[in-house]
């Protein structure tokens, strides 16, 4: 009986852990954006937006507001519906969040393209004027 127990306890730790790794047991932090992780561990809303992205994200901003967190295929994204906001976050974001590693690892699974230091000066400067402009 005691070797079924322990066996029991390690499956049970084993499922426990995989969950845990899946992300089943995220919370919302302090000062986080609504989080919603949909009903499938680990896919979330995969589904959904694969289907329709624009109704998707739609539904999510009537339900959430204009800035929530989805969980898509097992990785967390953040929105942001209001285009006003996006200055304020770009400015914030080079003295507090550094996208250059994840915008290069996309870039490079997607397109197959890696960069110098030279293009990211480039697209920075090209960025910041036109998307940070008066015009938003």
């Amino acid at each position: 009986m005691t070797f079924w127990a322990a066996i029991l306890w390690a499956l049970l730790a084993s499922v426990l852990g995989g969950l845990y790794l899946l992300g089943a047991f995220r919370r919302r932090r302090a000062m986080e954006p609504p989080l919603d992780k949909g009903h499938i561990p680990w896919l979330g809303y995969a589904l959904d937006f694969r289907k329709n992205r624009a109704e998707f994200l739609k539904k999510m901003q009537r339900r959430h507001g204009d800035i929530f967190t989805v969980l898509i295929g097992g990785y967390y994204f953040t929105f942001i519906m209001d285009p006003f906001s996006f200055g304020t976050i770009v400015k914030a974001s080079r003295a507090k969040l550094d996208f250059q590693k994840y915008i290069s690892e996309l870039v490079t699974r997607v397109l197959g393209y890696h960069h110098s230091e030279n293009d990211h000066k480039i697209h920075q400067v090209a960025s910041t004027k036109h998307l940070a402009g008066d015009g938003l």
